[in-house]
């Protein structure tokens, strides 16, 4: 089993290329797992309760701790259940850009960071994506741009001193096919 990482600010496509690889990869007969992006998720599904509850903008702290906590379980469940279940782990953003949005917001990072560093050797590749040369905000992308870029760069430093010698740039390209056949080929490159 391969975890690989992809790590970038809101807006720089993580989720869109993870998607297509995914798809690529089952055609090519692996077998995939993606974890999803919690803060993405866990702002929809607070969202929908229709209360200001544990939202990054409301509690940052909390949200933050909160996020680590579903990435802890998700690691827990893959690597203590059935670690051979799965050929290829894909892991949008991750909890370990927590640390970043601590960094830029000036709190402190939860303890349950800790726990998530201890996954850390764990991971086998990460793909740092380039700045986004467009962004929008929607219903979970709630930073504005200047906010945007500055987490992005925080993201991308925490990541080059955590996992230094397992990073691959990933150069903005316009069209997603070009970046899913790059990260592909460097996949098959590196690990296979």
């Amino acid at each position: 089993m391969k975890l690989i990482l992809f790590a970038g600010g809101p807006g720089s496509g993580k989720t869109s290329v993870i998607r297509r690889l995914a798809e690529r990869l089952r055609e090519d007969g692996y077998s995939v797992y993606i974890i999803r992006d919690w803060a993405r998720e866990i702002i929809r599904r607070e969202k929908k309760k229709g209360s200001d509850g544990i939202l990054p903008w409301t509690n940052r702290l909390e949200f933050e701790r909160l996020v680590l906590k579903h990435y802890i379980r998700e690691y827990e469940k893959i690597f203590n259940e059935n670690p051979s279940l799965f050929d290829m782990i894909l892991e949008d953003g991750g909890g370990f850009a927590t640390k970043a949005y601590c960094n830029v917001d000036g709190i402190p990072t939860p303890n349950e960071y800790e726990v998530l560093l201890r996954y850390i050797d764990r991971v086998d590749l990460v793909f740092l994506m380039d700045l986004p040369r467009r962004y929008h905000k929607d219903s979970e992308r709630w930073e504005d741009y200047d906010y945007a870029i500055k987490i992005h760069f925080e993201i991308m430093n925490l990541h080059k001193q955590l996992f230094h010698n397992k990073i691959v740039l990933v150069k903005y390209m316009e069209k997603l096919d070009d970046k899913v056949n790059y990260v592909y080929s460097v996949l098959m490159e590196k690990l296979f």
